[in-house]
């Protein structure tokens, strides 16, 4: 993901955070995770396999 410039980061309490088309997002839910990278094809191709 950091080749891709996303950082992606663990927050406490548990939260996945990357930086995106220069937008901070933060997702402490698995569903809405999912959901989001459904709808970022490139995204969803690179993480296919990991959630």
């Amino acid at each position: 993901m950091k080749s891709k410039d996303l950082h992606p980061r663990l927050l406490y309490p548990a939260k996945l955070s990357f930086r995106m088309e220069g937008q901070i997002k933060c997702f402490s839910d698995k569903i809405k995770f999912k959901e989001f990278i459904i709808t970022k094809p490139l995204l969803y191709e690179m993480l296919k396999g990991l959630t």
